[in-house]
């Protein structure tokens, strides 16, 4: 019974310093993942940047050539960009892989593993 009571009274008394201690740790590992956040960007960022962008290098293409990209390739490639946007050579890559992808001209010229190529570029 004594066993049993300070058992109790140990927990009741170590339990708020344990607690605190998982916040501290917690906020810690919050604040050391803080600089990816800035990484990642969110659907409605990519969405504004991707269809000004591939307006762009889509202007004076005839109407009559355009199409809806195919999903092998854009859904990889919007996903890649919510990691790798932050850096403009890849975000250009991707860009004019997915704008020669809604352009049945370059229909032969485009393939779905484009994608994953460009992903495990780097800077160099």
């Amino acid at each position: 019974m004594m066993k049993e009571l300070t058992t109790e009274i140990y927990k009741d008394a170590a339990s708020p310093a344990v607690s605190e201690v998982g916040k501290v740790a917690g906020r810690s590992v919050k604040a050391l993942l803080s600089p990816i956040r800035g990484f990642l960007w969110c659907w409605e960022k990519i969405e504004e940047y991707v269809e000004q962008a591939v307006q762009k290098k889509l202007e004076g293409v005839p109407e009559e050539r355009l199409k809806s990209p195919e999903p092998e390739i854009a859904v990889p490639l919007i996903q890649s960009l919510t990691y790798t946007a932050q850096n403009e050579t890849l975000r250009e890559m991707y860009i004019a892989l997915l704008a020669n992808s809604m352009d049945k001209s370059k229909e032969n010229v485009v393939h779905p593993s484009y994608v994953e190529i460009i992903r495990k570029m780097n800077r160099l």
